[in-house]
Order: structure tokens, then sequence, then C-alpha cells
């Protein structure tokens, strides 16, 4: 996965989400991924990349914890989704996998 030119600060995020999802689609040719809807206000969201069995978390920032981006997968996921959370570092490594 290369790197992406930084777009605006806005559409940093979704960008991201949908180079993951894109890699995925790519890796699991006939599953349904597709990028997930984000709640507004305090609805319900879904995960950043909804595919079968996995909870994505994407992340996309300077010195991001992969700690936190982790807990938030736990915390969103269903009992069968195996949450993993996905993040690109600009000043780091290109991608931290973490399950």
């Amino acid at each position: 996965m290369t790197k992406p030119q930084s777009p605006n600060y806005r559409l940093k995020g979704p960008a991201f989400e949908h180079m993951c999802v894109a890699q995925f689609q790519h890796a699991m040719p006939g599953a349904r991924v597709h990028k997930g809807r984000q709640a507004k206000e305090g609805g319900a969201a879904q995960a950043d990349v909804v595919m079968p069995v996995l909870h994505v978390e994407c992340k996309w920032r300077i010195r991001q914890n992969p700690r936190d981006a982790l807990a938030q997968a736990c915390a969103d996921a269903d009992p069968e989704q195996l949450p993993i959370a996905i993040i690109l570092d600009l000043q780091g490594p290109k991608l931290r996998i973490g399950t």
C-alpha cells in the first residue's frame, strides 16, 4: 500500500478508509466489503470498513496510539466480529495493524 498524498484535513480519513476498502476487496474477491456509514451527532456508526467477520477501524494520524484505535474497534465490534485497527502514520512506518 502506498502512502496517499495529503488531502484536505476533513477528507484524509475517508480517503484512507477508501484505500483500505480497495485493499480488502483486492485481497478478498467476492466478499461484501464497503466503507461504513459514520455517525453524526451521537447516532450509531458502522465500522470504517464493513465486511464479514472483521470490525475494521482506520486511523490516519501523526503519532496515533495503536492501543486507543484498537480499544475503539473492540468497544464497537459485535461479539462475532474480530476487531482490528489499521493505522497510517505519516511520520512512522507505512502501516501498523493491531489485532
